[in-house]
């Protein structure tokens, strides 16, 4: 007996030592790999979304390779705007949030478009942005005619989202925090259908927005509070949605992504919007059916039917490829669009029709 594990012990002894050996091998035969990134020149970069439910600006970046150390921008950059190709105003550097350091810590310039509510449905809109030592970067877009809502009915029932709902962004993100959220999936919803009528023989995009204003009973300088819902579409299993960052008013101090303005609050409720063409649809009239939460008992709901560009459309359609294969490490790069020249990024607009619902 004492013979045998002995030699049990040996052979587990010369085991352990072999495997040892192996692995030193390995290690030895191991070396430090060094390779080389190609040279790229940096680029002048244009990020701008205009429209009327938005904080409408041109912000002005460097893009750069990754070997490149940070880039200081330089205030003398000069952005202006044509309409139809006629000169229409300079917009002007956001001064103050350069003074306070906010601005050349995040690495770009930022220049308000103040006058994109008045931009005119149907003409095209461009901007030109001249930073020294570069070559004028240029980017047009048309601001597209809104598409009106002729109607919309409603119906209240209890049910589930689709599967796809609760695995947005947004959702996973409240998931990680409710502990109870999958017992909330059978819940109280809404059924809205909402009809309208597409314009023939012209590509259309769309997005859809609700709002809620529900009355707010616990503050007296507020009667009501407004905040952007995530909402969902039967029809679809897996839908491309947008990111849209909805601003409140700044009386309003509910919501996340708050930044002060002075004595003031500026809000901004974050929420995934759906995105769609009419490539089934063209020059019809055309029905949508979505749900979503049902609203408290008087509260108004907002609904948004936005008439994006083209550009719009595919930008946010690459943005959403991004996102869904941000996960997978054996995924091909996204080329995101960009419709400017000398540079890159993009210059798009929508427009919108709204109608309201009183609960």
């Amino acid at each position: 007996m004492t013979c045998n594990l002995r030699h049990i012990k040996a052979k587990t002894a010369l085991r352990v030592i072999g495997f040892i050996i192996i692995i030193g091998g390995i290690c030895s035969c191991s070396r430090d790999m060094t390779f080389s990134l190609p040279e790229t020149e940096p680029l002048l970069a244009v990020q701008s979304l205009i429209g009327p439910d938005k904080d409408s600006e041109v912000r002005v970046a460097m893009a750069r390779g990754i070997q490149h150390p940070h880039i200081q921008m330089d205030i003398e950059c000069k952005v202006d705007m044509f309409e139809d190709g006629v000169f229409y105003k300079r917009l002007i550097l956001d001064t103050p949030v350069i003074a306070s350091g906010t601005m050349t810590n995040k690495g770009y310039l930022v220049y308000p478009a103040e006058s994109s509510l008045a931009l005119t449905e149907g003409r095209e809109y461009s901007v030109e942005v001249n930073y020294p030592g570069f070559e004028t970067v240029t980017a047009r877009d048309i601001k597209p005619n809104a598409v009106k809502i002729n109607s919309i009915s409603w119906r209240f029932f209890t049910g589930e989202m689709p599967e796809w709902y609760y695995n947005t962004p947004q959702k996973r993100y409240q998931n990680t925090f409710d502990d109870n959220w999958q017992t909330n999936r059978d819940t109280a919803l809404i059924e809205y259908v909402i009809n309208f009528d597409d314009p023939p023989e012209i590509g259309d995009f769309y997005q859809i927005g609700i709002n809620y204003l529900v009355p707010d009973n616990y503050s007296i300088p507020r009667d009501t509070i407004h905040y952007r819902i995530q909402y969902a579409i039967v029809s679809d299993p897996d839908p491309p949605y947008v990111i849209f960052n909805y601003r409140k008013n700044k009386s309003q101090a509910s919501g996340t992504g708050n930044t002060k303005n002075g004595n003031s609050m500026i809000i901004y409720q974050t929420t995934w919007e759906l995105l769609w063409k009419d490539d089934e649809f063209d020059g019809s009239r055309h029905s949508i059916t979505i749900i979503a939460p049902r609203p408290d008992e008087g509260a108004k709901c907002i609904i948004s039917l936005y008439s994006l560009s083209e550009n719009y459309y595919r930008y946010m359609i690459d943005r959403w490829r991004y996102c869904k294969l941000l996960q997978d490490p054996f995924s091909e790069p996204i080329r995101f669009h960009s419709n400017t020249s000398n540079g890159c990024g993009i210059f798009a607009m929508y427009s919108v029709d709204k109608d309201t619902l009183q609960f």
